[in-house]
């Protein structure tokens, strides 16, 4: 009996509308990636827990620094973006 593999990134494509415009596609692909972003943060969570880790202050300054700076970067690019269009005088 064969096992049913999971759908290629392909096959996955297949599925988007062909008349989405851009705004539904930020939409379903934002919230994709969110979705994705917030699970991988709760996972950090369960690493809080002494009775099954140990750590040091040092490392936790590390994690929460790397989290700061990846919302930091995403935070600078919609700026960014924002701030190209109001550059724009006709």
């Amino acid at each position: 009996m064969a096992t049913k593999k999971a759908p290629t990134r392909k096959a996955r494509e297949s599925k988007v509308p062909e008349n989405e415009d851009k705004a539904a596609r930020f939409r379903r692909v934002g919230t994709q990636r969110l979705r994705k972003a917030t699970k991988a943060i709760r996972l950090l969570r369960p690493l809080a827990n002494r009775a099954q880790y140990e750590y040091t202050d040092e490392q936790v300054a590390t994690i929460l620094e790397q989290l700061a700076n990846a919302v930091e970067q995403v935070n600078n690019a919609f700026e960014q973006k924002a701030s190209h269009q109001q550059d724009v005088e006709l």
